[in-house]
């Protein structure tokens, strides 16, 4: 699996320029009042980091696709996931819609964006799980980039994660 490095750096180049649309506690989150975002469109959500690797490679919004609100649903937020062959999301409220998710081939966001970004599962873990703000994400990125440069010219490196 290839790193893609221009899928890491754009969602780098996102977050920084929009830090209102970035927030690594949850996959995604409705804002109290939308942001602007890029091409001067608004946004009332905010995405982890595979959040945004996720909607900047072309999978929906879970926010577009989030059914009415009653009072059967047994989560008061559902999971996102993705259906890897249409990009479509996928909502998860109790236990029959992830026995129905996983039927259907869909995966979590966070194993969508390791996919499309071209991560090992240890990267992605590295990844998806600081909190150290931007500049320590800019400097995982910066790392996953040079190490996969490094590789790709045939030199063997020891990996510290």
């Amino acid at each position: 699996m290839a790193l893609n490095k221009g899928l890491l750096l754009a969602v780098m180049e996102e977050i920084e320029k929009f830090p209102e649309t970035h927030n690594q506690d949850a996959w995604f989150r409705t804002l109290g009042q939308p942001v602007p975002s890029k091409n001067g469109e608004l946004c009332d959500t905010s995405f982890c980091f595979a959040g945004h690797a996720a909607i900047l490679s072309g999978a929906a919004s879970p926010v577009a696709g989030r059914p009415t609100w009653g009072t059967t649903i047994a989560r008061s937020r559902p999971d996102w996931w993705v259906d890897p062959a249409t990009g479509k999301a996928v909502m998860l409220f109790d236990h029959d819609d992830y026995v129905a998710a996983v039927a259907r081939g869909a995966v979590s966001v966070a194993n969508y964006a390791r996919r499309v970004l071209g991560l090992t599962p240890l990267q992605a873990s590295a990844l998806f799980h600081s909190f150290g703000g931007h500049a320590e994400l800019r400097a995982i990125v910066e790392e996953f980039i040079r190490r996969a440069d490094v590789e790709s010219v045939g030199f063997d490196e020891e990996v510290d994660f």
